[in-house]
């Protein structure tokens, strides 16, 4: 059994079927505590944990069950961890680019 801590829990909670039935789970909400509990096979959480948190921070369910591929890894980077800046609204702007730009291209050879 994993526990999550979760902002989202709304979203979480309205899709819990469709997580539950594709990554072969099974999820418990808490609502008052603002978690979340997967119970199943170890290999099964870890899964379903990354596709949890990656809907935590704004990505879609279909866009979370490609993470069933083994191929596929979710890792979150924290952007602070990697510079010593105190202007972090600037080095996120450098990451997206202009218009877009550079975020595009980071996605298209990450997949």
């Amino acid at each position: 059994m994993k526990k999550l801590f979760v902002e989202k829990l709304r979203k979480i909670t309205q899709n819990k079927k469709d997580i539950e039935r594709e990554f072969d789970v099974k999820i418990f909400t808490y609502p008052n505590e603002g978690s979340v509990v997967i119970n199943a096979t170890p290999e099964k959480e870890l899964i379903a944990s990354q596709a949890i948190e990656a809907m935590n921070i704004g990505f879609s369910v279909n866009d979370t069950i490609v993470l069933k591929a083994e191929n596929f890894v979710f890792k979150r980077i924290d952007i602070k961890n990697y510079t010593k800046r105190a202007d972090i609204i600037r080095v996120r702007a450098r990451l997206i680019g202009v218009k877009g730009r550079a975020l595009r291209t980071l996605e298209s050879l990450t997949d």
